[in-house]
């Protein structure tokens, strides 16, 4: 099982991201990281996808998040990250 999930990027295929979502709800929506994430048995999620977000602001985003929840006592075994890059 995966405890938590961070997914990065734009919003083309994960959809506006909410911030941290508690998952096991039946209101989220359908995009592929909550699929991915019932699919898992995933924890949480953090999905801190925005439009049209910036390669270096996606890199910097995910350096940022990690160091803060191994920071905060997170397990590294415990996390898995996803970034989506638009490629035009």
């Amino acid at each position: 099982m995966i405890k938590d999930v961070f997914v990065n990027g734009t919003s083309v295929a994960t959809g506006v991201g909410l911030g941290k979502s508690k998952l096991g709800s039946t209101d989220l929506p359908d995009a592929w990281p909550f699929q991915f994430c019932n699919k898992v048995n995933a924890g949480n999620l953090w999905n801190h996808s925005i439009p049209s977000k910036p390669f270096e602001l996606s890199i910097r985003d995910t350096y940022g998040f990690v160091n803060q929840y191994l920071d905060d006592g997170g397990k590294a075994e415990d996390l898995f990250v996803l970034n989506e890059f638009l490629s035009v």
